[in-house]
Parts: structure tokens; sequence; C-alpha cells
């Protein structure tokens, strides 16, 4: 450390100020010329108050307030925005940045720059405030080591530590709420009244898993549909297995009773025609059911659409990823298949708390089940991680007998069993529930009323049981009598 020639230390009150002026101006130009915003801030949490230069820091301050708007960001809504803002100095700094060709494809790696050129300032700010109280001798040496502790301390992001008296009175709220919504679900509701009795609906990270054409998606999607028709939340649909338009179609015929072959193949009937009539006059309400079809996607591309669906709608119903072991991992040679999708699991659960929703993971189960002469599968069966059941809140599977039934003459009973062997929420046990999976539904199975007198949406008129669903509820009712 330089030190003056009395023996004083030298301030560094002369030193050029760490900054760079060309990657703050990148960053802006590659946003405005079309990169991703949410994935900046995700990435790398970039703030105005990293920008040390003022015109390019009003400039980001606009970018975040548009994006923030869901409005569309390029030279001429960012120039309109500004027009009346004074340290603005007019669309020919915008032109500039972008006259620089910047690439939005590097746009993580200027962010970075101007990030790690901020994080110097603050360095340099606090070793400062060090030096001065250093120098005052009046100061005891104990307070100046905890003055210096807490500052540093500040560094990084803020972290929210409660302390236990705040949560005991949180905790009595809580619970307070809960009494005067005495017999809701605490949780998420599914529309599954077995699955809701015994769960109180989906909450946290929840594990949905199954051997192929068990019906993993269609539950999913049938979850979906009551979130979004009958309590009027909003759903994100990660398919990642298959289009949106293959979505639809499932979805069309799980609420209209159309068979899924005759949309499919176009083969619908007069009366068909008449459902789906009925179905398209509620096309106002799939406006909230948001299904992204990308098949490369990653934890953070996912957090990134959350985060901004969440935003635009304010809150959200459900997130669901079809399905686990189709996320992106990170490309890393020393990282197993299985660490990888340990290290996705754990992502999407801290995202859960982040978004105050649950997220519906479906997963692959690997081919063990099948090997053994009970065929219901166990947490063991879940593909390439262990992690999986441990970051799960919830891991349910979906087990159908029919699929397994070597005697085809007989029909099939449609009745599924939904395995509950982890709840960190409720007790673990099986419910059950119908499958038709001409229609791609599932429904609930010999329960004679709603048990939480939940108003029933005018989006499922047509959704009433047919004389399969009467009889297999009087099979029921037998299996129940004779129990």
């Amino acid at each position: 450390m330089p030190h003056d020639s009395e023996g004083g230390i030298t301030m560094y009150e002369q030193q050029q100020i760490p900054a760079n002026y060309e990657a703050e101006q990148a960053v802006v130009g590659a946003l405005i010329i079309g990169g991703n915003v949410d994935e900046l801030t995700t990435e790398v949490n970039l703030t105005p108050n990293d920008f040390y230069f003022s015109d390019c820091k009003l400039v980001y301050k606009c970018i975040l307030y548009l994006n923030d708007k869901n409005d569309k960001i390029d030279i001429v809504t960012v120039d309109s925005t500004l027009k009346t803002a004074k340290e603005y100095k007019g669309i020919e700094f915008l032109k500039g940045a972008i006259s620089n060709n910047p690439t939005k494809h590097n746009l993580i790696y200027y962010g970075k720059i101007v990030k790690e050129y901020a994080k110097r300032r603050w360095y340099i700010d606090m070793s400062n405030k060090i030096l001065t109280m250093a120098g005052n001798t009046t100061l005891p040496i104990e307070k100046i080591s905890d003055k210096v502790e807490y500052m540093l301390a500040t560094e990084s992001d803020s972290i929210n530590v409660n302390t236990a008296d705040d949560l005991i009175m949180q905790t009595y709220d809580t619970i307070a709420k809960a009494n005067e919504n005495k017999g809701s679900i605490p949780g998420q509701a599914t529309g599954f009244d077995n699955i809701d009795l015994k769960m109180g609906g989906m909450d946290g990270l929840a594990v949905l898993g199954a051997r192929p054409g068990m019906g993993k998606t269609a539950f999913a999607l049938n979850v979906a549909e009551h979130i979004v028709y009958n309590e009027l939340k909003p759903v994100v649909f990660f398919s990642l297995e298959m289009g949106a338009q293959q979505l639809m179609l499932r979805l069309v015929s799980s609420m209209t009773r159309i068979k899924y072959s005759a949309l499919r193949y176009g083969e619908l009937e007069d009366d068909d025609w008449t459902k789906l009539a009925g179905f398209m006059n509620q096309s106002e309400k799939t406006k909230k059911l948001l299904i992204c079809d990308e098949p490369k996607m990653t934890v953070r591309k996912i957090r990134s659409v959350c985060r901004r669906l969440k935003k635009q709608y304010g809150s959200l119903g459900v997130v669901i990823i079809d399905y686990l072991q189709l996320i992106e991992m990170p490309n890393n040679k020393n990282c197993t298949k299985a660490q990888a999708v340990g290290d996705v699991s754990r992502e999407l659960k801290i995202l859960t708390k982040e978004l105050g929703c649950p997220i519906i993971a479906l997963s692959q189960l690997n081919r063990a089940n099948e090997q053994r002469s009970d065929k219901r599968p166990t947490l063991a069966d879940l593909r390439d991680s262990g992690a999986i059941e441990q970051d799960a809140d919830s891991v349910m599977f979906i087990h159908n007998e029919d699929a397994y039934r070597k005697d085809k003459s007989q029909p099939p009973t449609g009745k599924v069993e939904i395995l509950l062997p982890k709840s960190r929420f409720s007790q673990t046990g099986t419910m059950f529930l119908k499958f038709q999976p001409e229609y791609m539904k599932f429904s609930n199975w010999n329960v004679k009323k709603d048990p939480f007198n939940r108003s029933k949406n005018s989006a499922a008129v047509w959704d009433k049981p047919d004389e399969n669903d009467k009889e297999n509820a009087k099979t029921g009712e037998a299996e129940k009598e004779e129990k």
C-alpha cells in the first residue's frame, strides 16, 4: 500500500474510477436490437445502479420499464419513451449504441463486464470508507471491525433472514386465515376430489412419474384445464415433448368428449360439431392457458418466461413441465446425467418458492417395474436421479392395471391408481381416478358430490358423467361395501 512522505496512508482520491463505457453502451445496444432482458437480469442480475455513465443508465432503466409493461423494445419505442427526460441525449445516442455493432448473442458477456466494473467501484468505495475509519483513532478497533464486517456482508444481493418473533406473527395469521376458510384446500386444487382431499391440493415441487402411455400428459392437462376454466388462474405449460397443436387437440377432446382419434383424423359427426362450437364459445378463458413448446429449454429460460408471465398476470396458478428429463442440461463433461438432472430439480425447487405457485414436473420412469410381478412404480424407478425424490415436495405415480391385462377379451375397468409414496404436506397412500383414453380424460372415481362446494363453471356444462361413469361409480360403491 502506498504511503506519503510523512508515513501516512495515501487515499485513492486521484485514482481513475474503473468503468467501461463501451460495455455499457453495448448492453443497451444489444437490448435495443432484440436481446433478452429477462435472461440478462436472471443470469447477471444487472441493475441500473451497476451503470456508471448516466446516459447508458437512463436508457437501461427505460428498457426495464418497457419490459415490465411487456411492450416492444426497439429504437422507436425507447426514443419515444425518453423524449421528455432532461438527461436524454436523443435518438443519436441510441443510433450510436447500435452502430458499434453489438450482438444480442453476446449480451450476457457485455452484462458481466458491466457488473464486474460496478463491483470494482464498490470495493474502492468500501476501501476508502475503511481507510477513513482506520485513520480515526477515536473509534474503538472493535467498532471498526463490526462496521467492516457489516459492509462486506452487503456485497452480495441481500438475503432475507427472518426473526422468530416475525415468523410467529406470520404463522398466527396463516392459522387464522385457514380457520376462516375451514374446509378449503390449502394448496392449489387439481379438480380431482380424491387427490384434493388426500393432499390438500398441489404445493411446492410435485413430480408426476409414469411409464409411457399411462396418461401423464393427459393428467397434467386435465389439472391445467380445471385451474384455467374453473378457477380462472393462468397456467404455464412447457410442452417439451409434443407441439402446442397436439396438446390443444388433447384439451379439446378432454373438454368436449369428442374422441381424440376423430379430432386428429377429421372424422367428426354432427353432434361433435355442436360440442366443438360450445368449446369455441369458451375461447376467451383459454387465453390463460399459456403453452410454450420450444424444444430446447433450460431452467434459466423457464425461469425467465415464468418471471415475465407472473409480472404480466400478477400471479400464476401452476407451472407444468412435460417432462423433466427433456430440460436442457448444462454442458459439463465432468457432470453425469444423474447429477445434471439433480441440478435441474434443485433449481425448480427454488423457482417454485420464487413464483409462489406449485410446479408439476412430469418424469419418465425406468423399465425396472415392468420386470416385476407387481407393476406399481416405486421411488427407485424415477429415471436418472435420486435427487428428484429428495428435492420434490410430493411424488405421484400413475398406475393403470388395464395396460398390463393379458386377457383383452374383458373390457377395461378404467380405474387408475394415483400412488403417493412421498408428500411433505400430507400422508402417503393411494387415490383412485377414472381414465378414458379415447378422450384423454381423467375424472373423479366414486365421489358423490363436491366436498369443497366449489361452484361449477359453465365451461364444464357438457362434461357430465356418461353411462359408463355411472356404472363405474356403482362398481366403486360395491367394492367399498365389500371392504
